[in-house]
């Protein structure tokens, strides 16, 4: 995203390459609540560039398991659905267990949203400001990707992880609106993103617990 905006400005002759967006912390700290925990975001502003609510899920389970962390639901004003959704196929029988509980996050101003990611040991989410918010403040990041290039508008923080499936090339426009099957988000699957997040978590945080 950093690069396409740079665009314009080389047309003035400005050539500077412009290095990973960062947001250091004001002078006192950020402000908002602490989770030293995974945090899940399933909402983007956007349902075409959602990955399945029943994938978020799953995977978000299975990570908490395996890293033995906290779980943390974010929600934004467009997000209530699909939070709701997954917070209900969180907790129905098959996706959940007694010890997994999601504390969720919600009605959080940019500084405390941005003090609530800078505290998480990794965030998974859609392609999403949230996304790019995580990565600027250091937080590992997991960004699933549908219609949208990663290579135009991913995360470039050297702890950030863009997926998307090889397959199936980006898509705007007409092509977009008439794209019913949205195969770019339902072709990735949970355990090649449990698998990228947990070698994001070991590569950031070290430690053999991390499963």
């Amino acid at each position: 995203m950093t690069d396409h905006q740079m665009l314009a400005l080389r047309g003035l002759g400005i050539n500077d390459e412009a290095g990973p967006p960062r947001l250091p912390a004001p002078t006192g700290g950020w402000p908002g609540p602490r989770f030293p925990g995974i945090i899940v975001h399933p909402g983007s502003g956007s349902a075409r560039k959602n990955w399945p609510a029943e994938r978020f899920a799953t995977a978000a389970k299975t990570l908490a398991s395996r890293s033995r962390l906290p779980l943390g639901v974010l929600s934004g004003p467009a997000d209530e659905g699909v939070v709701e959704h997954t917070l209900r196929l969180l907790r129905s029988g098959g996706l959940s267990s007694p010890e997994i509980r999601a504390e969720v996050f919600s009605d959080l101003n940019l500084p405390e949203l941005a003090g609530l990611l800078s505290s998480a040991r990794l965030l998974l989410t859609n392609d999403s400001g949230v996304a790019h918010l995580a990565g600027a403040v250091g937080t590992p990041v997991v960004a699933v990707f549908g219609p949208s290039d990663p290579a135009l508008w991913g995360v470039r923080q050297d702890r950030a992880v863009n997926l998307r499936r090889s397959d199936c090339p980006p898509c705007f426009g007409d092509h977009l609106r008439k794209c019913e099957g949205r195969d770019c988000l339902h072709g990735l699957g949970e355990t090649e993103t449990v698998a990228a997040a947990l070698r994001l978590l070991r590569k950031v945080w070290g430690g053999s617990e991390v499963g």
